[in-house]
């Protein structure tokens, strides 16, 4: 596990808990056990970005994506940082305007087309075998991640 001691985005060490306590969850994947432990969700009080800590790392990430079965493991339940973040975005809706999202490991999209309806949504997502899916949910992906090469700007950025 890593733990978050700046915001991964403006790197700021001033940040607050924002919602519950998230629940630890093991993962069965082939024969191997991936666990993220209890985790709590951030919101930086200089840029505004919500991210959570801890994370897996490196080597359990590799370990994860090699192992992963997108269509098993996924439930209808929303984890305790989507329910954060579900609100927030459904309360920042405004009809006559179409901001836009942009969800860093953003997977095959099950999260991010919930709101292709009310936003125009991008994902950013380095396993391929899902990027396809998520597309098919209507999301815009972007090839490469640094979103600073470009000048493109997104009126909210995911990082759950």
């Amino acid at each position: 596990m890593e733990f978050r001691n700046n915001c991964p985005s403006c790197l700021s060490p001033d940040f607050k808990i924002n919602g519950p306590k998230g629940k630890k969850v093991t993962d069965v994947l082939g024969s191997i056990e991936i666990t993220q432990d209890e985790y709590h969700i951030y919101k930086c009080s200089n840029c505004g970005l919500y991210f959570r800590s801890p994370i897996l790392d490196d080597k359990e990430l590799e370990l994860h994506y090699a192992n992963y079965n997108y269509k098993t493991l996924h439930n209808s339940a929303l984890f305790p940082t989507e329910r954060v973040v579900y609100k927030y975005l459904k309360e920042q809706h405004v009809e006559s305007q179409r901001k836009s999202v942009l969800d860093f490991g953003c997977n095959e999209g099950v999260f991010l087309g919930m709101f292709v309806n009310d936003f125009k949504c991008y994902g950013c997502e380095i396993d391929q075998r899902v990027r396809k899916l998520a597309e098919e949910r209507g999301i815009l992906m972007l090839d490469d991640p640094d979103i600073k090469k470009n000048n493109q700007k997104f009126d909210y950025i995911l990082l759950i």
